[in-house]
C-alpha cells in the first residue's frame, strides 16, 4: 500500500519529535521504529524498540494528516502526549 506525503511527513514529524527527547538513542541500529496500519480501524501504530524495551501508540489518519499544519497546536499537543507514554517505558 502506497503512503500518500501528508502521512509520510506526519511520521516523520512523529518520529523526530520521539527521538528529541531521547539524545543520542536513534543512532544505535538495534533501536527503532516501525510502523503498521490497520485498515479495518483506520489506524497507524507506531512501534518503538530501544536497547530490548518496546512501546507504542495509535494515531488517526487525520491526525497524521494534520500535526504539520496544526496553528492551534492540538493535535501536536495530543500526539506528544502519546508520545511521553512510549518515553517513559523504554527509558533506562
Amino acid at each position: 500500500m502506497a503512503i500518500d506525503v501528508e502521512l509520510e511527513q506526519g511520521q516523520q514529524w512523529i518520529e523526530r519529535e520521539f527521538w528529541s527527547s531521547l539524545p543520542g538513542r536513534e543512532d544505535k541500529p538495534e533501536n527503532k521504529i516501525e510502523w503498521n496500519f490497520d485498515s479495518n480501524r483506520r489506524l497507524y501504530t507506531m512501534r518503538v524498540e530501544i536497547d530490548g524495551k518496546q512501546g507504542r501508540c495509535q494515531f488517526t489518519e487525520n491526525q497524521l494528516r494534520d500535526c504539520l499544519a496544526d496553528r492551534s497546536g492540538t493535535v501536536q499537543k495530543k500526539i506528544r502526549e502519546a508520545l511521553r507514554v512510549i518515553q517513559f517505558v523504554v527509558r533506562e
